[in-house]
């Protein structure tokens, strides 16, 4: 499942913060359509100030072309870059590890491991977002393209974990018991569903897309009614042919 952006005005909203202090996880795939400028992935910031936010991104505006997990907590941003860069029109896979202040690492496809050892500890933290950060600035830096398969661990993922993600592997599968947000960006839905902890995103102006090939958990919700059964709410499909759904055991 995926949810497409318009690289301007589009994005996806929870009013909280999903979490507020180390270790933690994010994790998501991408498709943009240039290395040009930077695609905003996904972020935790205090829409208050400029300066407290974590964020992983897409930084087309960089030699390189790396993604970068970046925390900010007053004065510049802490960056970890990838060794490596992502292309334009390519399904990548980006990881941030937050595992204290002063240990952030970034990967891209698993690997190109980057880190940041300056601590940095962001505070007043109030909204969780996909496809921006949302600071006093307002709404930045929205991607041009897509995004799926938002995953975020209150745990520091380990690198085979972060390697299965970038496999292919649904978030679902993944250290499930430290899973505390999940967004597989289904795109059928306003609000946009979290299945894992109902943390339901508002929707402003994204739309559907086609998303990567993703290996789900058999026993996963395939209808409305399964996932309303599980404590949802709608009642209608929420998986079609065009996500291409695997099943393991």
């Amino acid at each position: 499942m995926a949810r497409g952006f318009d690289g301007a005005t589009q994005y996806l909203e929870y009013a909280g913060a999903v979490l507020t202090a180390y270790p933690f996880t994010f994790s998501c795939w991408f498709n943009v359509s240039n290395v040009t400028g930077d695609h905003y992935l996904m972020s935790i910031a205090d829409q208050s100030t400029g300066t407290n936010y974590w964020t992983l991104v897409a930084l087309g505006s960089v030699a390189g072309d790396p993604v970068s997990f970046v925390s900010r907590s007053g004065g510049s941003g802490n960056l970890a870059n990838t060794t490596t860069g992502f292309s334009a029109a390519t399904w990548t896979h980006a990881c941030g590890v937050g595992t204290s202040a002063t240990s952030r690492n970034s990967y891209i496809n698993g690997g190109s491991v980057g880190s940041n050892t300056t601590s940095s500890t962001p505070s007043g933290l109030d909204n969780t977002d996909i496809g921006q950060v949302h600071t006093s600035g307002g709404h930045i830096g929205p991607p041009l393209g897509s995004v799926a398969e938002v995953g975020i661990w209150a745990a520091a993922l380990s690198v085979s974990e972060i390697a299965a993600l970038a496999a292919g592997v649904s978030p679902l599968l993944v250290r499930p018991a430290s899973l505390i947000g999940y967004w597989p960006l289904i795109g059928r839905y306003s609000p946009e569903i979290d299945l894992k902890g109902r943390a339901e995103m508002t929707v402003t102006g994204a739309v559907t897309a086609v998303p990567p090939r993703i290996i789900y958990p058999a026993g996963m919700p395939v209808s409305g009614r399964d996932y309303a059964a599980a404590g949802g709410g709608p009642t209608v499909p929420i998986f079609d042919h065009h996500y291409r759904m695997l099943r393991v055991a």
